[in-house]
């Protein structure tokens, strides 16, 4: 199958699948709850009230990993909107990451185990791989303004924050940022429920693009990231090009490390309505 994509747009017929309907209710702009007045600096094990797990967690780290496919190699992709090069940039929690709760396996040596599972796009079926449901990654390239004590700031997420990190990350809601430019929130790097968030769109410039991430055998396997997006990317659906190419929409499957498969080699794995 023939997918016409190029770095810098998309190109070719614009008709959109069948049954596509456009989702007009964003869930954009809902806030956290408010920080507790002086518990800014309380640290885990959180009392309550502050143990409410949508009170946002905020550490300093270091975000700029390659998680969510925008700098294959540590190189930024050059699409990317500013605020990615300036590195204005978050590691989620798990759930905030993937845009659905994610379930920890605390009896296993590795608490990140099921949600791994879970997120394996082989196991896909065709009507989450349509509507996007159960698929991982959802939150990469998504941006959030961020209040704290010392202001404001729109950063996006570019990596994960996973269960046996730290904080309340398998729990609740957790922001890693950046270490370039947390201190314009917050006034510390520690580890507390000091900021308030909210979903909003990217600002971007120019077109959204699609690479190619990775191209195994001649087009049989082809791995895209969707690039410079205003809001998350929920799908992506291909079709074929050219004399005698099954032109019928289908989707794609997608990893925790956002990335979009075609695979039509027909391995043991490959989901079915791909083999084509």
């Amino acid at each position: 199958m023939a997918v016409l994509v190029i770095a810098t747009a998309i190109i070719g017929n614009t008709e959109l699948p069948q049954s596509w309907v456009m989702n007009t209710a964003l869930p954009l702009g809902r806030c956290t709850d408010p920080v507790i007045s002086g518990s800014e600096r309380a640290q885990p094990p959180y009392m309550s009230p502050n143990d409410n797990a949508m009170i946002a967690e905020g550490v300093g780290s270091g975000t700029v990993g390659q998680t969510c496919s925008f700098n294959p190699g540590g190189v930024p992709v050059p699409q990317m909107p500013q605020i990615y090069h300036d590195l204005y940039l978050l590691a989620a929690s798990q759930s905030v990451y993937n845009g659905r709760w994610m379930e920890n396996c605390d009896s296993c040596s590795n608490k990140n185990e099921r949600w791994f599972a879970d997120c394996e796009h082989h196991t896909q079926t065709y009507d989450q791989a349509w509507t996007g449901n159960h698929m991982c990654g959802q939150g990469c390239g998504q941006c959030f303004l961020i209040n704290g004590v010392q202001g404001s700031a729109i950063f996006m997420i570019n990596e994960i924050a996973d269960t046996n990190c730290c904080g309340q990350n398998g729990q609740g809601i957790n922001f890693h940022l950046d270490d370039d430019h947390s201190m314009q929130v917050r006034d510390w790097d520690g580890l507390s429920k000091d900021i308030q968030f909210k979903r909003v769109p990217c600002p971007v410039d120019g077109p959204i693009s699609v690479g190619v991430v990775q191209n195994y055998g001649f087009g049989v396997a082809v791995f895209f990231t969707v690039f410079n997006h205003r809001i998350g990317v929920a799908t992506m659906h291909a079709r074929g090009s050219g004399p005698g190419a099954n032109t019928t929409w289908l989707p794609l499957t997608r990893t925790w490390q956002n990335q979009f498969h075609w695979e039509s080699y027909g391995c043991a794995t490959c989901v079915p309505w791909q083999d084509t």
